[in-house]
């Protein structure tokens, strides 16, 4: 089978779990033997649209087509300009790459960067498309649905997106990002550092941001456009791959009577690592993302305070994603690597996920389970769909007072609660590697 695949680009280009996934996809597709290539947005310019086969991966076998001026790519930045992201190009562009690559498959990751033009050719030619739902970008143009730092309430009109996507990137600026002279500096100290600081400076202005001046004037109807045109493409799909049922239930709001199944995902890192814990008196906590209000940071910090006031002293909360500084129960690391993990799975009796936002999936939590370490989960993570509740892990409603009494019963016997959850991870919960997954896609293509 002859697999494209679009995506955002190549590591160390493009990092995230978006990226990570189609990669990893890409690498077992090929082994499994298939032939498989990545069409990508690359550089922006003035002139002529055009396609070019940039070169071969050639450690991994894996085709690159480099989309030469592509739409814009705005990530989870939003968009300002609406109207440069709904350009036309000419269909016969894309009908020429086509019959050259002549793929029996198209799965797409994204629809960041690429022509409506690019799914009609594909349409006339009778090429099955498949599409992989890593995020929320097409119905919502900040990916997120998060809206000041919580889940976005009113997204089916559009009523907040001009007032949300105000600190969206320029079109100079993604212009710049796109460009063949950042992705040379980009992983430079100093393009590193101003890297970070401008994502934390976003997501802090994402939480404080107040409502925009009501005298400016409100722009909802072309985010609406804008959302119209990206479900064009939605529908053209032949199936939408939901990676979890959170994902599918925001999604079929906005696209009623989309065709899609939910199969859960993995990465190429992911191996059955579990064994039997032995668990202490103290239960030792890890929170392994970004210490944001959409991760729940302050949700789990706010309960365990509580806990600790109530005279609840035998636990430890380790953050690795720096925070406040470390007191009484709270341990800070910095950001982990994932040849870290081991070591941390290794120290840790509990992975809490207590994410506010609607996370659609969170590799995290199959990854702890991978080591045969329980996992507490709100209700807004995609990868619940994988645990046992209350044997491999807890659902917990995205408060303060639900994650509080989630960690209250653990505390209550915790090497009792603990050892059980273990054991049933290690005798009974399956692990999906890979290749295992990669087997469910190319079903899912056939079907």
């Amino acid at each position: 089978m002859r697999i494209l695949h679009y995506a955002l680009g190549f590591p160390p280009y493009r990092t995230g779990g978006l990226t990570k996934y189609c990669m990893d996809l890409m690498i077992e597709q090929k082994q499994q033997g298939h032939d498989v290539g990545m069409l990508w947005p690359g550089r922006m310019g003035v002139g002529k649209e055009n396609i070019k086969i940039r070169k071969t991966v050639e450690e991994k076998g894996i085709l690159s087509f480099e989309l030469i001026h592509p739409l814009p790519v705005p990530l989870d930045e939003g968009i300002l300009d609406v109207d440069k992201f709904m350009d036309k190009t000419d269909g016969s562009l894309y009908r020429s790459f086509l019959l050259f690559v002549k793929p029996n498959v198209i799965h797409v990751h994204t629809l960041m960067g690429i022509h409506l033009e690019f799914f009609k050719e594909a349409k006339k030619l009778n090429i099955p498309i498949y599409f992989t739902t890593h995020d929320f970008f097409g119905i919502c143009s900040k990916a997120t649905f998060l809206n000041h730092g919580e889940n976005c309430k009113k997204g089916i009109q559009c009523e907040d997106c001009f007032s949300c996507n105000q600190s969206a990137l320029s079109n100079a600026k993604i212009r710049l990002m796109q460009s063949v002279l950042y992705r040379a500096l980009k992983d430079t100290a100093v393009v590193k550092k101003m890297r970070q600081r401008h994502r934390s400076d976003f997501f802090e202005q994402a939480e404080e941001r107040e409502t925009i001046d009501s005298r400016l004037e409100n722009k909802s109807e072309d985010y609406l456009t804008l959302r119209n045109y990206y479900k064009k493409m939605f529908f053209m799909m032949d199936g939408i791959h939901f990676n979890s049922t959170v994902t599918e239930s925001v999604y079929r709001q906005y696209l009623e009577g989309i065709k899609g199944e939910v199969i859960s995902i993995s990465n190429g890192e992911i191996q059955n690592h579990k064994i039997k814990k032995q668990f202490g008196n103290k239960v030792k906590m890890a929170f392994l993302a970004a210490p944001s209000p959409a991760k729940g940071y302050f949700e789990i910090v706010g309960a365990l305070d509580e806990l600790w006031k109530e005279g609840y002293h035998d636990f430890e909360l380790h953050s690795y994603g720096n925070s406040r500084k470390d007191e009484r129960y709270l341990k800070t690391h910095p950001r982990y690597q994932f040849s870290d993990l081991k070591n941390i799975m290794e120290k840790t009796d509990l992975v809490v996920v207590p994410s506010m936002w609607n996370e659609t999936f969170g590799f995290v939590v199959l990854e702890a389970l991978s080591y045969g370490v329980p996992v507490l989960v709100s209700e807004h993570v995609g990868a619940k769909d994988i645990l046992a509740e209350g044997k491999s892990g807890m659902i917990a409603r995205p408060d303060k007072e639900s994650l509080k009494n989630a960690v209250k019963d653990i505390l209550r016997n915790p090497q009792e609660k603990l050892s059980e959850m273990n054991h049933y991870i290690v005798k009974n919960q399956f692990i999906k590697t890979m290749d295992v997954h990669a087997k469910e896609i190319e079903k899912f293509y056939k079907g």
